[in-house]
């Protein structure tokens, strides 16, 4: 039973991997006709500058902010989740969302977390997950206009991780 479930799992992740190939291969092939059309109707460009990014065509530029905050809030709902399901989860492509975890790990938003079979996932690092209730329940007094919350939870935390998003 074990061998066969050890099969399907291997048969389902090359698919996947088979599929997100196909997927980056299509957004290559669309990028490129998108140039090709620009070219063909007579569009000049300026030269590219030196090191500079190009950005794909027909997708908007996300407001500051939005991404760290996107990734946050799915590592929040489901720790230890990888960077290709949060990619999945927000729509945010895995490089951007790999740099962006890196740097969150970094300011001690999130923790990287080792899982079985030698993957590794992300969780809200414990002073932030703990910032992130104090929040919740300041809101819930707030509201209920009764009493006042101890900061004594953040007394613990790091200036770099009770800094905030």
């Amino acid at each position: 039973m074990v061998d066969l479930l050890d099969r399907v799992l291997g048969e389902i992740r090359e698919r996947k991997e088979r599929a997100r190939a196909a997927v980056e291969g299509t957004e290559r092939l669309e990028a490129a006709l998108a140039a090709l059309a620009d070219e063909r109707a007579g569009g000049s460009r300026a030269p590219r500058q030196s090191g500079g990014r190009r950005r794909v065509a027909g997708r908007p530029r996300a407001p500051r902010g939005a991404n760290r905050a996107a990734v946050v809030g799915v590592v929040s709902q489901r720790p230890g989740v990888s960077v290709v399901e949060v990619a999945g989860a927000t729509g945010i492509e895995r490089a951007v969302v790999a740099s962006t975890l890196a740097r969150l790990v970094a300011d001690g938003v999130l923790e990287r977390v080792e899982l079985p079979a030698g993957a590794h996932g992300y969780r809200l690092a414990a002073c932030e997950e703990r910032r992130r209730r104090d929040a919740v329940r300041r809101t819930a007094v707030r509201r209920s206009s009764a009493g006042s919350l101890s900061a004594s939870g953040l007394a613990s935390c790091s200036a770099t991780s009770a800094r905030g998003l």
